[in-house]
């Protein structure tokens, strides 16, 4: 019996007190490593590049601070790879991470697509490894009234206003359909010169400007991104609902990489350990202001109430104030001429000219050419009478 109530009382703590992760973890995580990539950021970087190419290196940047996965548990940040797999209109964009020479796993995935009226539609669903379940991230989308007929011209056609307990506002700008087709990566995907995009690196073969770095605790991450959410929140949210089912659904049956690597230190629960360092939180964040203070990221506008205001930037020169400012109509006075105090003593000496030094002309020397005296001739007889002519000098 006593053994009985020994093992009720321990169930029922167990069931009772929540994990190590779960205490530590805070309330803006998921408390699964997909915490240590913001999909919310990895969305703004998306739609801010022009190629896949540059999408891949901005992702991998160590000073932008997106990545921060270390799905092989080295103890480094792994290299995100982008991979493009088109299917008539629609794109399936992988994200992925090679954990060894034979593993791969999946991290997010991009489902693109453009309909015949030329409207665009995209998400970000973060794999159900990394993120749980149905996690998905997708512009603020402009839902027009039943009956209304869209106007293809409009540009960020609404927009609000919310507030939250703290007094910070926040923004929310919704974008067309249209709107988001105009984006320079969608005029990159559907352009006639495109060439389909998949990453040439893997394992132990990466970029020449990469190199892996020891990741952040999770505090550390969220304290630095947290100053980038008026902009997240503002322009893209969160939801359950496939915008792209149909691409999405062929990526999941056909496409999707697991690795049985990261699945066991999952369920190891290694990944618990970033979640343990609650105070790495202000150090994030004095990151930021160090960032933006030396110039090294540039924020958008903010609103007067939020925390970090935004750098001022000097537009043009200062004008220093104009003094003696004469209103109109009135005559400015002249000030009397100042006349110093001459000293009796010391005695001006008027300026004398410094006279020209004499020019010195140089004669070329003539030459003169010597006269060699004229030859003469001399005549010879010879032995036989006849007259021989010799020339002597």
């Amino acid at each position: 019996m006593k053994y009985l109530i020994f093992w009720a009382v321990a169930l029922t703590s167990i069931s009772i007190t929540p994990s190590f992760a779960q205490q530590d973890r805070g309330a803006d995580s998921l408390g699964l490593p997909g915490d240590n990539l913001n999909l919310y950021a990895v969305m703004k970087i998306f739609q801010d590049s022009k190629t896949l190419e540059e999408f891949e290196r901005k992702l991998n940047d160590k000073e932008n601070h997106i990545n921060n996965l270390d799905l092989n548990n080295d103890n480094k940040v792994d290299y995100i790879k982008v991979i493009d797999h088109p299917k008539g209109n629609a794109h399936n964009i992988v994200l992925q991470v090679a954990l060894d020479k034979k593993e791969d796993q999946d991290v997010a995935v991009i489902n693109v697509e453009k309909n015949k009226k030329g409207e665009v539609t995209f998400e970000i669903v973060g794999d159900e490894e990394l993120y749980g379940r149905h996690y998905i991230v997708e512009p603020n989308y402009f839902e027009y009234p039943e009956g209304e007929t869209p106007n293809p011209a409009y540009k960020r056609v609404s927009s609000e206003k919310k507030t939250d307990e703290k007094g910070n506002t926040t923004i929310i700008n919704n974008y067309t359909k249209t709107e988001v087709a105009g984006w320079p990566m969608m005029l990159y995907l559907y352009g006639p010169a495109y060439s389909i995009w998949a990453s040439p690196w893997y394992w132990d073969y990466y970029p020449p400007y990469w190199y892996p770095w020891e990741p952040w605790y999770w505090h550390r991450y969220y304290g630095w991104h947290i100053n980038f959410y008026y902009v997240y929140y503002g322009n893209y949210h969160h939801t359950r609902h496939y915008a792209c089912p149909n691409s999405h659904e062929y990526y999941f049956r056909n496409l999707r990489s697991s690795s049985p690597g990261f699945t066991n230190y999952k369920m190891q629960r290694v990944f618990d350990r970033t979640y343990s360092r609650p105070d790495e939180q202000k150090a994030g964040v004095d990151l930021f202001n160090r960032d933006v203070e030396t110039k090294k990221i540039i924020m958008p506008g903010r609103t007067e109430n939020e925390k970090i205001p935004a750098r001022k930037e000097k537009v043009g020169p200062e004008k220093r104030p104009e003094k003696n400012i004469v209103p109109k109509g009135e005559v400015k006075p002249v000030a009397p001429p100042v006349n110093k105090p001459i000293n009796p003593q010391i005695r001006e000496v008027p300026r004398q000219k410094i006279p020209e030094s004499p020019r010195i002309i140089r004669e070329k020397p003539v030459r003169i050419r010597e006269v060699q005296p004229k030859r003469e001739f001399r005549r010879k007889t010879s032995s036989s009478g006849k007259i021989k002519e010799n020339k002597t000098a």
